[in-house]
């Protein structure tokens, strides 16, 4: 009797176990799916993007087609959203601002990191100064930034914090932030330090 009841416990911690393990090949499975998803549609949008100046079509017509954040402006500083929709269910929209609306990791001045930091971040500003900081010396020190995941190995940054600001930097150089080109959120930031600040 005791032998079937170690038997069954076996048995059900191995199921356990069997679905602790099914479960993380779906996660896996999705996030595949996420990022297979995520490169196409980066891909498409740049490809609709190069083929509207071509477009013969007036832009009342583009109804798929919105240019944000400078209908008038012609050339790099236009804003590109558009949104794609699979056959799976999935809809996707996806938007293209130029790099001179994110703070480069490579160009962005002590200001700049103190604002995302302390603003997007949450933390305190001493310790965003720290970071600013600490981010200044190690693009001198290793020549530049060359993924934004380097920010965690700066002194002073958490995962939570750079959590909160790595969809609003990048590590190419592409001189100063321009407010009037990132997105909402930056931008009501830098808005808000310009005045207050």
């Amino acid at each position: 009797l005791w032998m079937i009841a170690g038997m069954s416990l076996t048995v059900a911690a191995v199921i356990h176990f069997a679905r602790a393990d099914t479960g993380m090949a779906e996660l896996r499975i999705r996030e595949a799916k996420a990022r297979a998803i995520g490169d196409g549609v980066a891909r498409l949008l740049l490809r609709d993007r190069a083929m509207t100046q071509y477009s013969l079509e007036e832009p009342a017509t583009q109804s798929e087609k919105q240019l944000k954040d400078g209908d008038d402006d012609e050339g790099p500083h236009k804003t590109f959203s558009k949104t794609y929709r699979f056959a799976n269910g999935w809809e996707v929209t996806a938007t293209l601002r130029p790099s001179s609306g994110f703070v480069s990791l490579n160009d962005g001045t002590r200001e700049e990191f103190i604002m995302i930091f302390s603003g997007l971040g949450n933390i305190k500003e001493s310790l965003a100064a720290e970071i600013a900081d600490g981010a200044l010396s190690y693009r001198t020190d290793f020549s530049g930034f060359r993924y934004t995941e380097e920010l965690l190995s700066i002194p002073g940054a958490s995962r939570i914090a750079y959590d909160a600001v790595k969809g609003f930097v990048h590590p190419y150089r592409s001189g100063a932030l321009l407010a009037s080109d990132a997105p909402q959120a930056l931008r009501e930031l830098s808005d808000s330090v310009s005045v207050y600040g």
